[in-house]
């Protein structure tokens, strides 16, 4: 098993995602990217049985959450990607609204 981490951007922020699987095909799926950009963007490692999870988590550690809103709290934590996606929106709206 290893561990994937691929750097996307959502809503202007830079998120590394990771996930857990057997193969590049298998986590190209998951990224929904194609099987050259899991080869050439994504970092992997093996992991030890004890360190697999599921689902999919991400971490940020810059932008405009941590260095505008400075929540350094949130700088390398690793959270759930849905979680993390609606801390994104929630600081981004709040960004967008008041410019």
């Amino acid at each position: 098993m290893k561990k994937y981490i691929l750097p996307i951007t959502y809503r202007g922020v830079q998120v590394h995602k990771s996930c857990c699987c057997k193969s590049d095909k298998e986590a190209a799926k998951r990224f929904n990217v194609s099987l050259y950009y899991i080869r050439q963007y994504a970092y992997k490692t093996a992991i030890e049985k004890k360190d697999v999870f599921e689902g999919m988590i991400g971490y940020i550690d810059s932008g405009l959450v941590i260095f505008k809103f400075r929540r350094i709290d949130l700088n390398r934590k690793e959270l759930p990607i849905k979680e993390l996606e609606s801390i994104i929106d929630i600081y981004t709206d709040k960004y967008y609204s008041n410019t």
